[in-house]
Order: structure tokens, then C-alpha cells, then sequence
């Protein structure tokens, strides 16, 4: 039978009634007096089987008539106000998502598997988000201690209609900061590099962006001293996308010249030309040898010898002048 269907076990928490009381709001110590009790359910971790607390909830009444609250509830360790849980599953599932970098489905899964409890991604986004609510954004950066070299790239989340930028850090590899923004301005690009930096995230040396042409005059404003790189994905979709357009053309160019099957096999195999050298099958390098031998100009052998020369100046530079001369070679 699946652990689901098993019926848990119920458990009775009361708490202990004591002869003096203080009350959380105005600190005074007083003598009890009941008011209220009421019961509630709340889940707990357990390996042997399915547990499920029973816990008595015993309000006291405040004495003290400056207080601005009837009354108040015992506490009980273990057990917050208003949760469904107790703190050591909260625990456990914070540290698992957070700590352990655990994705939700797998700590819903876990929870049933090894300590029969259930939990829905609703309740861990809940309790990890009212966490989070407790801690100071300057602390928690000071406690991180990023590198200076950090990536800016736009998210774009469903059901959204603004802009979000998302700053991950570069060397350590964790999420520093995520921020919208109305639109893609470098006025609104500036207004979120300020709020970094107002967060604690004063000294930057390099920023790793895409292809938006607001990101390098507002990253120049806010940080000037940082040096900015063009993203390696970005960079190679932008090359292969020329270098596409320009089979395409010379695929053309065949075709009105009298070439017509040459034409098609360049237009129907351009895109293995684009391809990492890596990823080339034998198939692969076996058309495009057909096609060069075909070819009475030398498009195609020139656009293989561009991409490996390009790629030479990203994966084989010791240092940036040397990256910059490999440029000037190719120009």
C-alpha cells in the first residue's frame, strides 16, 4: 500500500499550564488565567510511520490593563502561530531547497518518501519566502562575499508584463539579485544598477551581458570602472547568424548562376557549417567535404576557417591584448 493512502497516526501536544505568565506584548509577568483553548493539526517529520500532532492551542488573558491585547497564546516549542507544520520541518525544507539547492518537486517527493509527511511547492515557497522576509539584504551580501565578476542576463517569466534582470554571480556561481524593469531604457537599466549598489554591491570589475544595447552606457555610469563582456552564447548566436545568412546568399547566388542541385545541397546543409567542431559526425564532415570540393569559390572553407579563428581568440587567449591582436588579424 503507498505510503499516501496509510492513515497516520495522531499525537496529543498540550502545553504545560503554569502559575505565572508573561505576556509576549507588554512583557508583564502575571498570573495565569485561562481564556480560550482550541486544537489544530500539524504535520511533523517521522521515519517509522505518518505522524500527525494534535496540538492544544491555551490563550491566557492579559491582566494588565495598559495592553493593547486581550489575550495570548501559550507557546509551545516546536510549533508556530498559524503554521500547519512544525519548525523542524520548516527547517528541514528550507535547508534542503536553499543549503542543498534541492528543487522543490524532489523535496515534495522526499518528504513522502522518507519522512511521510507531505508538503505542496505552494507551502515551501510559503515558508522559505517568510524566512527570507526575517533577514537584511546588506547582511546576507556581506555574508556571501561575491566576486567582482558578476553576469547580467533578462528572464522573461510567464504571466509577466514587465522586464526582469537577473545578476548572478559569475565565479561563485549563486543568484545575488533579481529586479524588473518597465521596459528596456538605459534609464531604467541605470535605475536598477543603483539600487545594487545601494543593496551593498559597490565594486565591480567586470560584467558578463547579452546583446542589449542599454546594458554597456548604463553599467558605464553607474560602475565606470568595470569592464564589460559580451556573453559567449550571445556572441557565437550573433556570428552564426551572419554566417547563416551568408550561405543563404551564396546558395542564391548558385542558384541564378545555372547550379541548381549545388544551390540545394548548400541551402539544405548550411546549418552543419554552423555546427562546434565537436559535435561534427561523420556524416557531417562527409557532406561538407562534397560541397567544398562542388564549390568553385571558397565561401564555404573560408566560413569554416572564420569559426575556428573566431573560436581560437575565446578558448585559446592568455590575456586581452592577445585576444585583441587575434581580432585585428582577422579584420
Amino acid at each position: 500500500m503507498s505510503r499516501d493512502l496509510v492513515k497516520p497516526r495522531i499525537k496529543i501536544v498540550k502545553p504545560r499550564i503554569p502559575k505565572f505568565c508573561i505576556c509576549p506584548f507588554c512583557k508583564t509577568k502575571q498570573r495565569f488565567k485561562k481564556v480560550k483553548e482550541h486544537w489544530k493539526t500539524v504535520k511533523e517529520i517521522n521515519i517509522e510511520g505518518a505522524v500527525l500532532l494534535k496540538v492544544q492551542r491555551v490563550y491566557a488573558k492579559c491582566l494588565n490593563p495598559q495592553c493593547k491585547r486581550a489575550s495570548f497564546p501559550l507557546p509551545i516549542k516546536g510549533i508556530s502561530k498559524y503554521q500547519k507544520a512544525t519548525s523542524r520541518l520548516i527547517k528541514e525544507a528550507i535547508a534542503s531547497n536553499i543549503l542543498d539547492n534541492t528543487p522543490q518537486e524532489k523535496i515534495k517527493k522526499r518528504f513522502v518518501r522518507s519522512f511521510n509527511v507531505t508538503g505542496s511547492r505552494p507551502t515551501l515557497d510559503r515558508w522559505k519566502h517568510k524566512e527570507a522576509d526575517k533577514l537584511n539584504f546588506k547582511d546576507l551580501i556581506e555574508k556571501l562575499k561575491p566576486s567582482k565578476v558578476l553576469c547580467l542576463d533578462d528572464l522573461d517569466p510567464e504571466r509577466s508584463t514587465r522586464k526582469h534582470l537577473i545578476i548572478p554571480d559569475r565565479i561563485k556561481g549563486y543568484i545575488l539579485y533579481l529586479g524588473t524593469l518597465l521596459n528596456q531604457s538605459e534609464e531604467e537599466v541605470v535605475r536598477y544598477f543603483t539600487t545594487l549598489k545601494e543593496l551593498g554591491i559597490n565594486e565591480v570589475t567586470c560584467f558578463i551581458v547579452d546583446m542589449w544595447k542599454s546594458f554597456p552606457p548604463a553599467i558605464h555610469k553607474v560602475y565606470p570602472e568595470a569592464k564589460i563582456q559580451y556573453d559567449y552564447f550571445h556572441i557565437w548566436e550573433a556570428v552564426n547568424k551572419h554566417l547563416d545568412d551568408a550561405m543563404k546568399e551564396y546558395s542564391r547566388y548558385l542558384r541564378y548562376t545555372g547550379n541548381p542541385e549545388l544551390a540545394k545541397r548548400v541551402w539544405c546543409y548550411r546549418r552543419i557549417f554552423l555546427k562546434h567542431p565537436k559535435r561534427y559526425t561523420e556524416k557531417n564532415k562527409k557532406l561538407m567535404d562534397e560541397i567544398i570540393l562542388s564549390c568553385e569559390q571558397e565561401l564555404p572553407a573560408n566560413i569554416l576557417v572564420l569559426k575556428d579563428r573566431i573560436r581560437d581568440i575565446f578558448e585559446n587567449s592568455l590575456s586581452q591584448d592577445e585576444a585583441y591582436e587575434k581580432e585585428q588579424a582577422i579584420l
